[in-house]
């Protein structure tokens, strides 16, 4: 795929026990294959990825992460 350094970036996050964070966001420009890697997510990561979520959304009008959840 050419992103394995968000593999690795993901798998470092799953396999750290003392983590905090429930969610890992994978964002990007457009073309920058998000949405090809989380279509290798969702297929090769299934017995650890409990939902996946795609959004779009106008920065101007939500300019928080929190506001897509």
């Amino acid at each position: 795929m050419g992103r394995d350094w968000v593999l690795r970036q993901l798998e470092s996050w799953w396999g750290d026990p003392s983590r905090q964070d429930r969610m890992f966001l994978l964002q990007g420009g457009p073309g920058v294959g998000k949405s090809a890697f989380a279509v290798h997510l969702a297929h090769f990561g299934r017995d650890k990825v409990v939902a996946a979520s795609f959004y779009w959304y106008d920065k101007v009008a939500y300019p928080i992460r929190r506001h897509a959840l």
